[in-house]
């Protein structure tokens, strides 16, 4: 529609650049007190006074119970001729926030966003600095004028403060006292917390001005198609007089841009969507970038990190800076709204542009939209045996077993290609403490590799015995150090044995060996539910009972389960 002049104002109707907003929640503007611009507060049963006071009071506080879940205090005072909130104080079950404009104190340490601790999450928002209690509280502040705290049904009548008691009354016990209705002043003072050597002056009651000339703009403005119904206009618009009468400023008009705001935001919280009724010339906003003011945007910004966040996002709207449509918050380069096909991706503290990627063993990365797509790569795996007892499969199952015997580490399941076997024996005074005695890689034919470590000898050994010469062309076996020895074989295979201070090997099997593999190691299959396959097929559902089925020596005796702790047996301990 044409627009239409409003004392020397032209409203014209707003073209959304962003999507439209749903209600994500119904109507709860009566659990919801706030206070705005100059010195405006209203209630949770929707009382809206004008109290001057620049002390320190409390907001709302948990009051009539043996403990006090939460008690939220502020301070007012003036900056450039102009109202605004300088020091916020919260106690929420134990935990004491300081916000001001400049710093986040937790418990008295200065935090960073965003903070979680003990039910208690600290953000920044659109353009609020938020704070959620699981006890039932929200509260938001544009660290300007504006303050909102949103309070869960279950303290119906449970609270004290600026904010009332919170019981859907108006003017029940608010502003009563022995049957004397008070004034707000006289009301507001009550809230007064003086620190211990603070001693602070109350406001001085002033005779009220006559505000009703040059002050139609307020009701023409309220009432108008811009802002939705569904709350009285008639408070605000006594504020938004009061406003204009107090004004200092040169340009009067901007004097009442507080309260609209809040009139808008109210109109959130009863459920509506208010349009973009700002303009040129009625309290224009600037943002940041490329960004774009508007009264009803998704808290939940979508940025390059996290592109999908509105749609999971439960909250109403609010007005704030937003991105135009199509486009997502650059929070990796810090450049402002862009499409998301030009977002960058983050690994490992390195920025990557679209399209560059990473490769790793077992995945092959490609950033793409601000997220990375990744391809999966066949991947070797390793089983060790450390400290004589203790086993990591193939597929990272950990288990410990205290054998006396020698045992099938790995093998293929189908052939006998190669075959790993350790020798595992008793080495202390009782049955849990027990070492790995040798490894023997056998590759067919006779042909066996072998390491052992004498018992009380200084000097491992490792030997090769064969029925015909080894093959250099399967195996290469290659010494780093006195202690250490590498076989190599070209069959996928390759052992790392450490020979001293003690015994321990680590088997590292090619991706083309997946799945294919039995024996203590497991089965190399990316599953570790079924790493206890035995000889004959059946999964255990205990260490004992499967390294039992590979043992190499009938005669030796079973491992038995143990729910001991071996350390505390040892004598040593």
């Amino acid at each position: 529609p044409a627009g239409r002049p409003l004392r020397g104002m032209t409203f014209v109707s707003p073209l959304r650049t962003a999507p439209v907003v749903r209600a994500r929640n119904p109507a709860h503007n009566g659990r919801v007190c706030s206070t705005w611009g100059d010195f405006h507060y209203k209630t949770f049963d929707g009382d809206v006074f004008r109290f001057p006071g620049l002390c320190n009071y409390v907001f709302s506080a948990h009051c009539g119970a043996a403990y006090e879940d939460f008690n939220v205090q502020l301070r007012r005072g003036r900056e450039s001729n102009t109202a605004m909130v300088i020091r916020v104080t919260m106690k929420l079950d134990g935990m004491v926030i300081q916000l001001t404009k400049d710093s986040i104190l937790v418990n008295g340490h200065l935090v960073q966003l965003p903070f979680s601790q003990s039910g208690v999450f600290i953000e920044f928002s659109s353009s609020y600095l938020k704070v959620v209690a699981r006890l039932g509280l929200v509260f938001m502040w544009d660290q300007d004028d504006s303050v909102l705290l949103e309070l869960d049904p279950k303290y119906s009548n449970q609270t004290c403060g600026l904010c009332g008691d919170f019981s859907g009354q108006p003017v029940f016990n608010e502003f009563l006292s022995h049957g004397v209705k008070l004034t707000p002043i006289e009301f507001g003072n009550l809230q007064k917390i003086d620190g211990p050597t603070e001693q602070c002056q109350d406001p001085v009651p002033v005779p009220p001005r006559d505000c009703s000339p040059g002050t139609g703009i307020c009701e023409e403005v309220l009432s108008s198609w811009l802002f939705c119904t569904l709350v009285d206009a008639s408070s605000y618009v006594q504020a938004c007089r009061q406003d204009l009468c107090l004004c200092e400023h040169a340009n009067r008009t901007s004097c009442i841009c507080p309260t609209l705001a809040e009139y808008s935001r109210q109109c959130t919280h009863a459920g509506g969507l208010p349009l973009d009724w700002r303009g040129p010339h009625l309290c224009p906003q600037t943002c940041p970038l490329n960004m774009q003011h508007h009264e009803c945007g998704s808290p939940c910004t979508d940025t390059c990190s996290n592109p999908e966040h509105s749609q999971l996002c439960e909250d109403h709207c609010v007005a704030g800076c937003f991105c135009p449509e199509g486009t997502v918050l650059d929070d990796i380069g810090q450049t402002g709204c862009i499409p998301a096909s030009q977002c960058a991706c983050v690994h490992n503290g390195a920025t990557y542009a679209p399209g560059a990627g990473y490769a790793t063993d077992c995945t092959n990365c490609t950033c793409s939209r601000g997220r990375w797509n990744c391809r999966e790569l066949p991947c070797p795996g390793t089983c060790s045996v450390l400290g004589g007892a203790h086993f990591s499969t193939f597929d990272e199952r950990q288990y410990t077993v205290h054998g006396d015997c020698s045992y099938v580490l790995a093998k293929p399941c189908n052939g006998s290609v190669f075959t790993v076997l350790a020798e595992l024996r008793r080495c202390g005074l009782t049955d849990s403490e027990t070492c790995l005695r040798s490894l023997t890689l056998s590759l067919g034919g006779g042909r066996t590799v072998s390491a052992d470590v004498g018992w009380g000898s200084l000097c491992p050994s490792w030997q090769v015995t064969s029925a015909q010469a080894l093959d250099p062309a399967n195996v290469t076996l290659f010494r780093p150090s006195t202690f250490f020895i590498i076989a190599q074989t070209n069959l996928g295979l390759q052992l790392s044995i450490q020979l001293a201070p003690l015994m321990q090997v680590f088997v590292r099997l090619g991706p083309e060996l997946r799945g294919r593999t039995c024996g203590l190691c497991g089965n190399f299959n990316q599953n570790q539910a079924d790493d206890f396959r035995t000889l004959s097929g059946v999964v255990e559902g205990a260490a004992a009972a499967f390294a039992n089925t590979w043992k190499t020596q009938a005669a030796c005796p079973n491992v038995k389960n143990s729910f001991e702790d071996p350390c505390s047996l040892s004598v040593e301990n």
